[in-house]
């Protein structure tokens, strides 16, 4: 383009000419891609005027590639909003020489006219990537006319089309688009993946009941996916979940109370509390875990049964519920009423305060003097001397100095030991408890990340001698994070020691086959895990390992 030209052009967008534009625009001849990108922004700033089909027309005759405008789609769509009509007019006319960039644009504006164009288009397109690109504008406009169009191609040997066109049909939000959704549940990974944002989007019942269905999975990616779906859907999902927690097996239970407890809804009590009574024990902690995240101040009476449970990681997860839950006067009577009752429950309560480190439960029924005199005593045999320093901190700050005098000259606080650092990765923050409790007679360096992004951040900034992880958490699960290490030249001897509620014989495999040295089930013994734990950092195999 002549520089004469570009200063008319700018010159006419400054002034808000529409005349001037359009004959500059009838006149010149063609575009260069560096002559485009000079006069788009000016162009997209003009206010609003009839200039769309010349500026697409002169476009058309540009030698322009479909990658740089496909760049620049959403400032061609600003400039096509003026003047619709015009991107209709040229999808009509079958001669415009950039159509990915039209169906595209199209798509972004909604244009329900341009619906019978891209139709026949389709019936014309060889190449997959513009087929692929008037699916998408399809799925954009929503026209429930589009269904059998696109429902021919979900054929699954081109898999990048039937993606798209799944989600596509999605978009079209009708019930026959539900029922094509749920019929290709079950025959790819990567469309099972697609259809659950689906449906959980679309938010009918069926649909959502059939994202709860994927909680059996035993992929865990998709089980994952299906996890955060339901919590983004929110309370909708929980009479769903509460039919799965009848299962029959104890894996789907486990995730049903897990989910129950993200949605984090009030809604949720009443299938907990069911859970918090099943028949196996990692349910019945995943129960009171969630009843924790809760925090609805209806179940909050319930939680002391859990403290008494004949499992003492059920204990843990109960006591760290009521932590997180107690509030006021009337709560702490009843919970202390429960746990007096018998002298036995006093000292089950006490080891529970303790490795739960629920240091406001050992504040509000401090003064029972059997009671505190029991937690002193674990406070030294269990906890760190940094763990004692922050309980010293908390009672300082509650203004409880007899607490304080009491606790320091119960004993005396041992040097934190640094022959060994342990990296724990679990999302849940009573795992870090229950394990920290169980490896605190060899007293280990333990660090805390949460998810596999930040596991992976612990090791960027130091060494450690063993892994202990969780399988199932959000962001990064443990499955992936132990890929990732096992990548890493550096890491590749370290021992990982996978530690998860899961117990099917698959998920097992799949965590030894990516580079777990053993599968440790939950609930565990905390001798077991020590005795684990110091056969790696003592280079010995662990016996009986479990596969």
């Amino acid at each position: 383009m002549e520089s004469h030209v570009l200063d008319e052009i700018t010159q006419a967008c400054r002034n808000n000419d529409p005349v001037k534009l359009s004959a500059v625009f009838r006149h010149t001849k063609a575009l260069s891609q560096e002559d485009l990108l000079k006069i788009l922004e000016p162009i997209r700033q003009v206010p609003i005027c009839p200039i769309a089909a010349e500026f697409f027309a002169l476009i058309g005759r540009s030698p322009l590639s479909e990658g740089f405008l496909k760049k620049r789609i959403d400032t061609l769509a600003e400039i096509a909003r003026r003047e619709p009509e015009a991107i209709i007019n040229l999808l009509a006319s079958g001669k415009f020489h950039h159509n990915s960039m039209l169906m595209e644009i199209a798509g972004v504006l909604e244009l329900e006219q341009a619906v019978p164009y891209l139709h026949d288009l389709l019936s014309d397109l060889v190449n997959p990537e513009d087929v692929e690109t008037a699916i998408a504008a399809l799925g954009r406009i929503g026209d429930e006319n589009s269904v059998p169009k696109l429902k021919m191609y979900l054929d699954l040997s081109q898999p990048a089309l039937a993606k798209a066109a799944l989600k596509a049909i999605g978009g079209c939000a009708g019930e026959e688009s539900l029922e094509i959704i749920l019929d290709v549940l079950g025959k790819n990974k990567e469309m099972d993946i697609a259809a659950l944002d689906l449906l959980a989007h679309m938010g009918y019942a069926k649909g959502i009941q059939a994202v709860a269905g994927f909680l059996k999975s035993r992929d865990v990616d998709v089980r994952n996916r299906a996890i955060d779906k339901l919590v983004e859907t929110g309370c909708l999902a929980i009479p769903f979940l509460h039919e799965l927690l009848g299962d029959q097996n104890p894996d789907v239970r486990i995730v049903v109370c897990n989910t129950l407890g993200f949605i984090k809804n009030k809604e949720s009590v009443k299938p907990l509390l069911h859970a918090a009574k099943d028949e196996h024990p990692n349910v019945r902690y995943a129960a009171f875990e969630a009843l924790g995240r809760v925090g609805s101040k209806s179940c909050i009476m319930h939680l002391p049964t859990g403290v008494l449970d004949e499992e003492p990681q059920v204990r843990v997860a109960a006591m760290t519920a009521i932590e997180e839950n107690i509030e006021d006067a009337f709560t702490v009577r009843g919970i202390r009423n429960f746990f007096e009752t018998r002298q036995e429950n006093i000292e089950i309560a006490a080891m529970a305060t303790v490795v739960a480190n629920a240091k406001k439960v050992f504040l509000f029924l401090s003064d029972n003097e059997i009671f505190r005199e029991l937690c002193y005593r674990f406070f030294y045999e269990i906890k760190s001397g940094r763990e004692i320093a922050e309980l010293v901190i908390f009672l300082k700050n509650s203004h409880k100095e007899g607490l304080v005098r009491e606790l320091e000259s119960y004993g005396v606080m041992e040097k934190e030991a640094k022959a060994f650092k342990v990296l724990v990765v679990d999302d849940s923050k009573i795992m870090h408890k229950i394990i920290g409790s169980a490896l605190a007679p060899a007293r280990h360096r333990i660090s805390s990340a949460y998810n596999g992004h930040e596991a992976l951040a612990a090791l960027g900034k130091e060494n450690f001698d063993i892994i202990l992880t969780d399988m199932n958490m959000p962001e990064m699960n443990g499955i992936e994070l132990i890929r990732k290490i096992r990548r890493d030249e550096e890491y590749k001897s370290i021992p990982i020691v996978m530690i998860t509620t899961q117990s099917e014989n698959l998920d097992k495999k799949l965590a030894i086959s990516v580079g777990a040295n053993y599968f440790l089930t939950k609930p565990f013994k905390n001798e077991k895990l020590l005795g684990i734990v110091d056969d790696y950092l003592h280079g010995r195999e662990p016996r009986g390992i479990e596969i």
